[in-house]
């Protein structure tokens, strides 16, 4: 429940939690963070690169408008891992994730939708929470399922109240990879 590409968790703490990821093979782990730099700087250096064996290590970053998922996503997709997800929460802003421009990745050309494999979406929580628009979740939904990406709609207000699973569309999207 915190962000372990800090910087202020030092290497040799995130070595002894992916030693535990690796060992706990039974579980899924989700790793999500605000500093993609830091993870991909992390996984680069560190050799034999073992996040792309650890099948059950997840990595992802938390985008809120635009300018976050210009800045985080390019990381999360430079950065090796069995599977790569975005956490738009709290969705601040409307965002255009660019899922088809394409990416050079171990010599190979990929589209962002193959190295996409999951998308969440949520509102701000608490008494101060911004706005966020269903059109924002909708336009999402729709990029997503032009790629084939899972869409996970988490959370949205509704008429005042915080709604866990919200309808888009006369649907619950629980999709998840």
């Amino acid at each position: 429940m915190s962000d372990l590409f800090h910087p202020d968790i030092p290497d040799e703490f995130i070595n002894s939690v992916f030693r535990v990821m690796w060992q706990a093979n039974y579980h899924t782990f989700m790793i999500l963070t605000k500093r993609p730099e830091r993870m991909y700087d992390y996984f680069y250096k560190w050799e034999p690169k073992p996040i792309t064996e650890i099948p059950n290590v997840w990595i992802g970053v938390s985008i809120e408008d635009q300018k976050t998922a210009d800045e985080r996503i390019p990381y999360l997709l430079k950065t090796l891992s069995a599977l790569r997800f975005i956490n738009y929460e709290p969705a601040l802003g409307p965002v255009l994730l660019r899922l088809y421009d394409s990416v050079i990745e171990n010599g190979e050309q990929y589209y962002k939708a193959d190295m996409l494999k999951w998308l969440i979406m949520g509102c701000e929580t608490g008494p101060s929470h911004r706005p966020m628009y269903s059109s924002w979740a909708r336009d999402v939904k729709n990029q997503c399922q032009a790629a084939g990406i899972p869409f996970f709609f988490k959370q949205m207000y509704w008429n005042g109240k915080l709604v866990h699973l919200p309808l888009l569309d006369g649907k619950v999207w629980d999709q998840i990879p």
